[in-house]
């Protein structure tokens, strides 16, 4: 079993999978320093759960390509 970073939940090792969290900002008009939508990629590694990284943005360690 392997513990999720985002949730705690004790899950197969298999279903736990190694991810970099993202935040999003989205744009809002009326704010001069948000007229465009911003995107974060954490540096930090977490292992997260099947319904984590169906409910949270994340980019899957190894494949910068990719954000969830």
């Amino acid at each position: 079993m392997a513990r999720c970073d985002s949730c705690g939940r004790d899950e197969p090792v298999a279903d736990v999978v190694a991810v970099h969290r993202v935040y999003v900002t989205p744009a809002e008009h009326g704010f001069e320093d948000l007229t465009e939508p911003r995107i974060q990629v954490v540096d930090e590694v977490e292992h997260w759960c099947f319904p984590c990284r169906a409910s949270y943005p994340h980019q899957v360690e190894g494949d910068p390509e990719t954000l969830l």
